[in-house]
Formats: structure tokens, C-alpha cells, sequence
């Protein structure tokens, strides 16, 4: 066990493991059937406007991971190692290159927690970035029913924004500099708040893909 440790620590220091440990890794990609999780990236893509959409990304909504969880960072070897890293210093105009809706079903019993389901569609989507252009940002943005305060549900859809944008950090190998997150709330919803069903499709994440356009003054 000790020297099958030292070989992955060894392994990473010389180029680069994207996850610490095999444990962390989905049992599709250590079979090594990717083929697998295809229909269910499908299943969370939405289609984007061929025009692009623009949205605003404010410094203030990049991603901050908490103290007592960048030395965890550490162990990680992030997989954009090398690629240029967009500077967002002021609010900036992007397009929407791709979109990825998150269901309910992402967050467990405990609503600021990831499901293991949850963690495997951040592990496909992020993987397929892997793939993707060299230059981009992320923002997800965070969504809930109507049900509850509009602060207490801004709160919320920020809190679990934060977490799905740690565990792309921390377990995906994501540079935090690439990561926003936004609280929507119920202000974006995608169905009638009227029915159980409709409320349930309201309580999503949206990872947007951006690539920065221009400056907004």
C-alpha cells in the first residue's frame, strides 16, 4: 500500500495526475468506458443561441475557496496547466459558448451537499472541458422554486453554486480563477412554480461556458 502511494505522488510530481487518488475517480472512467456517460452529458447540455448570448461576469462573483480547504488544492494538479487564463479584473461581457442544466437530483437530503450523482455530472462536464477551447470562464449560477424568502432562496442557490464550483476546484483539477458563481434564486424560472414538477425543475444549477468579449463600462 505504502509503495503504491509513493508511485501515484511520484506520478503526479512528474506531470501531472488530475486527481489525487483512484478512490476519487468514477467507476466509468477507471473502466475506462467513457462511452458510457455520453447519453448523460447529452442529458445535461443545453443547447446556446448560434448568435451567443451575453452575460456580465463580475470579479466579485469569482470563486473563493475557504482557508481551511486550499491546502487540499495542493494534492490537485490542475488541468489547465499551461493554458492562458483569462484576467478579470473589471465586469466583463461574455458569450455563452456552452451551457450545462444540473437537475435537482445534484444535491442530496442535506441541500448544500453534492449527491453522488451530483458528483459524477461535474466529473463529465468538466471532463468534457478537457476538450474544449484553451481560453474560458465558468460561471454557475445557482437556481431555486419560489417557495421561501427571496433572500433565503438567493442564499441558498449561491451556497450550492459555491459547492459545485469547490468540488470542480478541488476534485477536477479547475483553476478557481476561471470559477463565478451567482445566486439567481427564483428569479429565472423554467417552469410554472405552480406544480410540484415545475418547482423541481426550478431547483437547478446552470454551468455556463463563457468566452470574455469586451469590457462593460
Amino acid at each position: 500500500m505504502k509503495r503504491c502511494f509513493c508511485l501515484v505522488v511520484a506520478a503526479w510530481l512528474a506531470g501531472g495526475l488530475t486527481l489525487l487518488s483512484a478512490s476519487e475517480t468514477p467507476a466509468s472512467q477507471a473502466a475506462g468506458d467513457f462511452s458510457a456517460t455520453e447519453p448523460r452529458l447529452a442529458l445535461l447540455e443545453v443547447a446556446v443561441s448560434p448568435q451567443g448570448d451575453e452575460v456580465v461576469v463580475d470579479p466579485l462573483q469569482r470563486l473563493e475557496i475557504p482557508g481551511d480547504m486550499k491546502r487540499e488544492a495542493i494534492a490537485i494538479a490542475p488541468f489547465v496547466a499551461g493554458r492562458k487564463t483569462p484576467v478579470i479584473n473589471r465586469p466583463v461581457s461574455a458569450v455563452v459558448v456552452r451551457q450545462f442544466r444540473l437537475p435537482e437530483s445534484t444535491f442530496g437530503e442535506d441541500p448544500h451537499h453534492l449527491s453522488p450523482q451530483g458528483e459524477e455530472d461535474l466529473f463529465l462536464i468538466a471532463d468534457a472541458l478537457r476538450k474544449g477551447p484553451a481560453e474560458y470562464l465558468l460561471r454557475i449560477d445557482g437556481h431555486t422554486d419560489n417557495q421561501g424568502s427571496d433572500s433565503y432562496n438567493e442564499k441558498l442557490a449561491r451556497e450550492r453554486a459555491v459547492a459545485a464550483g469547490i468540488h470542480l476546484s478541488l476534485r477536477n483539477g479547475i483553476s478557481p480563477g476561471l470559477l463565478f458563481v451567482k445566486g439567481v434564486g427564483e428569479k429565472e424560472p423554467i417552469e410554472s412554480n405552480r406544480t410540484a414538477e415545475g418547482r423541481s425543475r426550478n431547483r437547478r444549477l446552470e454551468i455556463l461556458v463563457l468566452r470574455p468579449a469586451r469590457t462593460v463600462r
